[in-house]
């Protein structure tokens, strides 16, 4: 897939599973609106067919800014 479709796909969809590799995949979001409470969203990037490093849209992570420190 190319990096303008795998793009497409998450923008319009808003939540998918792509396939980052021979036996892992991910699933990456449009925007924190996908992500469950108390999570946040980071940059995702990904291998395609035409571009080694293509951003496709976000991750959910954990939101570790809730002051607790050590």
């Amino acid at each position: 897939m190319t990096c303008q479709k795998a793009a497409n796909l998450v923008a319009t969809r808003g939540a998918v599973v792509l396939s980052t590799g021979r036996y892992t995949y991910d699933r990456f979001v449009a925007h924190a609106g996908f992500c469950g409470l108390g999570e946040t969203t980071r940059p995702a990037f990904v291998p395609t067919r035409d571009v080694p490093n293509c951003f496709v849209g976000y991750t959910c992570s954990q939101d570790n800014r809730g002051g607790q420190g050590a």
